[in-house]
């Protein structure tokens, strides 16, 4: 026998009836919660955006600097990997952005 019963905030809850060994016993069903921490994901996602988009930017320039003085190339280098990682940073951002899209929605 299911019995549907409602929670205060509106769930359902399905109660089952079984006998184990003779007696009546109440068995509830889980229900999935909806709560993903959405409040605490995106404080951690504000916390990492900087490094995501400043990060790869610098490690692009430090490696072209010393490129550039390997070369002597002054400027060229340093700039071409400081763009390159720029645009990889707003990648890394925008994928991560998008994939907390999919999970809460």
């Amino acid at each position: 026998m299911i019995r549907k019963k409602f929670c205060r905030n509106g769930e359902r809850v399905f109660q089952f009836k079984a006998k184990c060994w003779g007696a009546p016993v109440e068995l509830q069903s889980p229900t999935p919660k909806k709560n993903t921490g959405g409040a605490a994901r995106q404080i951690a996602l504000a916390m990492e955006l900087p490094f995501l988009l400043v990060g790869p930017a610098v490690i692009g320039g430090v490696i072209g600097f010393f490129v550039d003085r390997w070369l002597h190339t002054k400027p060229w280098v340093m700039i071409v990997l400081g763009l390159c990682g720029v645009v990889l940073g707003l990648f890394d951002a925008l994928k991560m952005a998008s994939a907390g899209d999919k999970k809460s929605g």
